[in-house]
């Protein structure tokens, strides 16, 4: 009870209940942010019994749908989340008198950001010496690799008038593209996920030349020596470029 006085000797008093808690649950987190790719420190280090001593520490993780997802022992834990969301850390401390505290904690996890990456590979320099397979497959993204996520592939030019996308595969994760200028070209690979991260990367392409070459033989032989024209122009050379006949 507070009672106070005044210089009249008026007097009022109020009750107040006060609730001492022993033993005291304290979490402590490091970082205080983070992605899938965290791993998280939680300790209870900070955490004491003023009477006693504590003995027991019990973590409890749960996700964002209060399902329990964990239940470990010590003073301090790790972990590292795998689905982007919301989680609960519970910690309860246990003295030796067999008292108990409770303290918990909200944790956001973000999605950790794709990791974009292509290769380049001319299809064919000698017959297309433009045509470009370009091929995002060691793109990653450790959410897809949990089974959490998904990623949507953008490709983007320097020049979009001067290329040609031939043909996509898997969702535009590769795509086959002819260029129709000689000379350097940046391509750029966006890579998102489901979560509204986007990371890019940039390549360059030289194009040497766009010339696609032919040959047309108009001159007819006589039946009798056709297996000499066919061992002849089987390497018929013309410059530097070597012509294939069937």
């Amino acid at each position: 009870m507070l009672t106070v006085l005044d210089n009249e000797k008026n007097t009022i008093s109020e009750k107040f209940s006060l609730s001492v808690s022993d033993p005291v649950a304290i979490i402590q987190q490091a970082p205080e942010k983070g992605n899938t790719s965290t791993t998280y420190a939680f300790g209870a280090n900070s955490s004491y019994s003023l009477t006693s001593r504590l003995k027991f520490y019990t973590w409890e993780l749960f996700d964002g749908d209060g399902s329990k997802i964990d239940t470990l022992q010590g003073k301090s834990i790790k972990k590292q989340f795998k689905k982007p969301g919301n989680y609960t850390v519970k910690l309860t401390v246990e003295d030796e008198m067999g008292q108990k505290n409770s303290d918990t904690l909200n944790v956001y996890v973000e999605s950790t950001p794709p990791s974009p990456q292509f290769s380049i590979t001319p299809t064919n320099k000698r017959q297309y010496p433009s045509e470009f397979y370009l091929d995002a497959k060691a793109s990653n993204d450790i959410d897809v690799s949990n089974g959490y996520d998904r990623l949507t592939y953008e490709w983007v030019f320097s020049n979009p008038n001067a290329v040609q996308i031939v043909s996509t595969e898997e969702k535009n994760k590769k795509i086959t593209v002819l260029f129709n200028e000689t000379g350097k070209h940046l391509v750029t690979l966006k890579v998102s996920d489901n979560y509204g991260k986007t990371e890019e990367i940039t390549k360059e392409i030289n194009v040497e030349s766009i010339l696609r070459p032919e040959l047309t033989i108009l001159h007819s032989f006589p039946t009798r020596r056709s297996s000499d024209l066919s061992r002849f122009v089987r390497n018929l050379r013309f410059g530097e470029l070597m012509f294939d006949f069937l």
